[in-house]
């Protein structure tokens, strides 16, 4: 069963220019992922969790968006799951929502695999919500 998502963007710059862009998207599947990364502590200065975002192979997410109780530069984000790769794809620190549409994009950013690593060096804990349109 096919799903349409609604998304929009706007941006108003004070004196400048505006832009306003939306568009139906359609996706075989949806996903919203809720999760919860515990806080970093002196015997784990580093916390990292891999969150499944799609059941099979990469390729097929359309739509990725991340929203955090906390944005910060000691929260990134990469494709892949535990344990890394030799060469990890390369992560992003997510200092504000991520909003990603297109294939293309998230397969070039290496973040339509079928799992994402979170990891912080905070020291409270991170509640991150995942929205996937994706493929069947």
């Amino acid at each position: 069963m096919a799903h349409n998502i609604n998304w929009s963007f706007i941006t108003q710059i004070g004196g400048g220019p505006s832009l306003s862009l939306s568009e139906i998207l359609t996706v075989g599947a949806y996903d919203v992922i809720n999760v919860e990364i515990d806080a970093a502590t002196a015997a784990t200065p580093t916390v990292e969790k891999a969150v499944e975002v799609q059941p099979s192979a990469s390729g097929k997410v359309q739509l990725l968006v991340i929203t955090a109780n906390v944005y910060h530069a000691d929260l990134s984000c990469r494709g892949g799951g535990l344990p890394a790769p030799p060469t990890p794809p390369p992560s992003f620190k997510l200092k504000a929502p991520l909003v990603l549409v297109g294939a293309e994009v998230l397969d070039a950013l290496k973040l339509s695999q079928q799992n994402l690593t979170f990891s912080h060096k905070l020291t409270q804990k991170v509640t991150l919500t995942i929205i996937v349109g994706r493929d069947v």
